[in-house]
Order: C-alpha cells, then sequence, then structure tokens
C-alpha cells in the first residue's frame, strides 16, 4: 500500500547503481541498527531529523499522504533541509504486486538526471522512457501511462508549493496556487499553456 515519509529502504538499488549516499543507510550503520533481512522499514518520525537528509524521493503513490501531512504539519517538514531547500524530487511508483520493471528503468534514468544534471543532459526522459516499454512492453507508452501519475517525474518546491513539470507533451508547466492549504488537500489542479 501507499506510504508517506516514515517509510523507506537502506538498500535502493537505484542509489546505489547511481552512486547516491542514502541517509537512510548512514543513519542505520552509524546506529549500529543495519538489518540486511528487511529491506523495508516504517520510521519513527522522530528519527527522520536525525538523518536530515539533503534531498528526499518521494513515490508518487504516497505523495497525497505525505502533502496532507504536510498541510498539518509543514513547521515539522521544514525543519529538514530536503524541504527547506526544495529538494524534493517525485519517482513513479513502481510497486504493486510486483516491480514493474520498466518503471524501476525509468526512475533510475529520472533519478540520474536530477542527481547528476550534467552527466545525463543528452538524455531526453520522454524517449528513454518510450524505449525502455518498447523494448520492454512493445510500444511507446510514455504518453499513455505517465498522464495517471500526474506529479511523477517532477520536483516539488516547497517554497512556492508549485510542481513543475517539464515533460512538454503534458502542456503543464507550473501547479502553483500559492497557498499550501488548496494544493494539499488532495486537489489535482493543472492548467494548460496555450
Amino acid at each position: 500500500g501507499a506510504h508517506g515519509i516514515d517509510f523507506s529502504t537502506a538498500y535502493y538499488t537505484l542509489f546505489e547503481a547511481l552512486n547516491v549516499n542514502n541517509a537512510y543507510a548512514k543513519y542505520l550503520k552509524d546506529s549500529g541498527k543495519t538489518d540486511e533481512k528487511r529491506l523495508i522499514h516504517d520510521i519513527s518520525k522522530e528519527v527522520i531529523p536525525l538523518m536530515d537528509p539533503d534531498y528526499i524521493i518521494l513515490d508518487d503513490g504516497g505523495l497525497s499522504i505525505v502533502m496532507d501531512d504536510y498541510a498539518t504539519s509543514s513547521s515539522w517538514y521544514d525543519t529538514l533541509k530536503a524541504f527547506s531547500n526544495g529538494n524534493i524530487a517525485i519517482q513513479n511508483n513502481f510497486n504493486s504486486y510486483d516491480g514493474n520493471l520498466e518503471i524501476i528503468l525509468a526512475n533510475g534514468y529520472y533519478l540520474g538526471k536530477y542527481f547528476y544534471p550534467e552527466q545525463f543532459k543528452d538524455v531526453d526522459f520522454v524517449d528513454k522512457y518510450n524505449e525502455i516499454t518498447t523494448k520492454l512492453l512493445g510500444k511507446p507508452l510514455y504518453n499513455t501511462i505517465t498522464p495517471h501519475f500526474p506529479y511523477a517525474y517532477d520536483a516539488w518546491n516547497t517554497h512556492s508549493y508549485s510542481i513543475t513539470d517539464d515533460s512538454p507533451d503534458h502542456n503543464v508547466t507550473i501547479l502553483n496556487v500559492g497557498n499550501p492549504g488548496s494544493v494539499f488537500k488532495g486537489k489535482i489542479v493543472q492548467f494548460s499553456v496555450s
């Protein structure tokens, strides 16, 4: 099921493949709590400020939980470096009954572009997504799959209360309501640029 900010993994393969430091893995190691038998963990909200990561990657499937919690506890979230600096990236959820390999691979390219923009500047994400789905599923599916996940592959700026969508085929530039109360109550607001 969907989870909020208090659920994570210390062994995220995409972080390992991209050489991204995992704050939760470091916390477990530093506190002597490394448990290789459990890949995913419920995390106490009191522990998250101890990790205080520079970046947080949220799963689109649990984003509404975090947004609702942010609406009532924004001061707690704003104590975290990632939130106070606006470094929140949103990847597509890829687990339901099993992992969707095409989404996992697409997430890898998204995170690569997010963490290493210079090294991934020649990668057009939409083209890469379509290449992956064509190879694995027989046809390009970016325009079929991503509209069902409106915030996946975007960045959440907690300062402007906006989510920026850079993909040209969504025709959505910025979701910006200027009021944290309205964007964080489960409403999806989009506008077309003409």
